[in-house]
């Protein structure tokens, strides 16, 4: 944060801001995948965008239930008993599609969470979604 602060009263020096958000993301982001604690860097990046006057995007999925029940459907597949759990049944049938070569059923998957403004990211863990 100390460097956030010296790149804003540097004339409020944007670039250098930008810069210390995006460490701070690689860091965190870092720090997830080998299992370590990423909250002091989770309350840098609050602080930092909301000194800046960004606003993160959603990182859950209230306002989605119906839109990926109609997702659901379209694939021939049942809604689960929540929301997140229904989304991770489509990750699943995407996994599955890939796993057979059924690449426009696990194309079809993505571009309709993707249409949603939910990512989809391969890891070496799996795939993982977050909100855009």
């Amino acid at each position: 944060m100390k460097a956030f602060i010296e790149a804003m009263d540097d004339d409020f020096n944007t670039a250098a801001a930008l810069g210390v958000l995006f460490d701070a993301v690689r860091e965190g982001n870092r720090r997830i995948d080998s299992g370590q604690d990423p909250a002091p860097l989770a309350a840098a990046f609050d602080e930092i965008v909301a000194v800046l006057g960004f606003e993160p995007p959603p990182s859950d999925l209230s306002g989605l239930e119906d839109k990926i029940g109609e997702l659901l459907r379209s694939l021939g597949l049942a809604a689960a008993a929540t929301t997140e759990e229904s989304v991770a049944r489509l990750l699943s049938e995407r996994d599955e599609a890939r796993a057979g070569s059924a690449w426009e059923r696990a194309d079809a998957v993505r571009d309709g969470l993707a249409a949603l403004g939910i990512i989809v990211e391969d890891t070496p863990d799996g795939a993982r979604w977050h909100r855009r």
